[in-house]
């Protein structure tokens, strides 16, 4: 079940699982991550990728059973769930994240200082407590290490469209 319907990050997850592990998952596309939740902890659908802030409440109220978590090298905040790769997948390693991003050709003087005013914001210890209590992980970074993770990402949903032979919708 992808709640974001195809060409999602859930998506490709499910995909290069179904493909690694050798099982088919039927494709059930959502408008959104809560309807998707809700049909999930209801028995409608019986599996998901979510993200750990919106999955984590509803196992902490044993709505939900955790399986694995996607990021190859673990979650911090959930040392007891296994990752997919240590669950017998190597090399199974996803991440979906949130990023700043502005359009083109904004002047560099605005980037420099966004990027350091967002760095230092993320630097501070309540703002990551508060991130990391949400389930989600601030990474500092600069605007060049910015780039070449996104370059890095989108390498790797271009191998795994072309390992599963998914053709992306328009």
């Amino acid at each position: 079940m992808h709640p974001r319907g195809a060409n999602s990050v859930h998506f490709l997850a499910t995909e290069w699982l179904s493909a690694l592990a050798e099982i088919k998952m039927v494709h059930v596309p959502y408008n959104g991550m809560a309807p998707a939740l809700a049909d999930l902890v209801a028995g409608h659908v019986g599996v998901m990728f979510t993200g750990v802030s919106s999955g984590m409440p509803f196992v902490r109220r044993n709505q939900l059973d955790a399986l694995a978590v996607a990021p190859a090298q673990g979650v911090v905040t959930e040392p007891n769930i296994p990752s997919v790769a240590r669950s017998g997948y190597p090399g199974f390693d996803f991440n979906s994240w949130f990023g700043f991003v502005v359009p083109a050709g904004t002047p560099t003087a605005i980037l420099d200082r966004l990027n350091r005013e967002i760095r230092n914001i993320l630097a501070k210890p309540e703002v990551s407590k508060r991130l990391i209590k949400a389930g989600l992980f601030p990474v500092i970074s600069t605007r060049p290490e910015f780039d070449a993770f996104m370059a890095r990402d989108v390498q790797m949903y271009v191998e795994i469209l072309e390992k599963t032979k998914i053709k992306i919708a328009q």
